[in-house]
């Protein structure tokens, strides 16, 4: 995660499970709200590229809230508003059955 200048990490194995709690929030919050294309309109969350010339500064953390976004900082006015010009294509419908389905399991 890149905040105020710095490159904040931790290993994957350093996290807990129960630590995910967030993102899986976040995943749930995009299906409540009928989103489906959230790798492609999630990319800036999912996905950091930086350049650079000198020194990088970076910091070690062991807490997982460190480097994922919280749930406040996420446009999902933007996602909405998406979501409701919806794919009407017997593909895009039958897809949507079928995560209906699957959240009733």
């Amino acid at each position: 995660m890149y905040r105020d200048d710095t490159i904040v990490w931790m290993p994957k194995e350093e996290s807990n499970l129960d630590d995910f709690l967030p993102v899986q929030e976040l995943f749930y919050k995009s299906c409540t709200e009928n989103y489906h294309k959230m790798i492609d309109d999630f990319s800036p969350y999912f996905f950091q590229g930086f350049e650079w010339t000198d020194t990088i500064k970076s910091l070690r953390t062991n807490k997982l809230a460190d480097v994922i976004y919280d749930i406040k900082e996420v446009d999902f006015s933007y996602l909405t508003a998406k979501a409701k010009q919806a794919d009407t294509s017997f593909k895009a419908k039958l897809k949507r059955g079928l995560i209906k389905l699957i959240n009733k399991l």
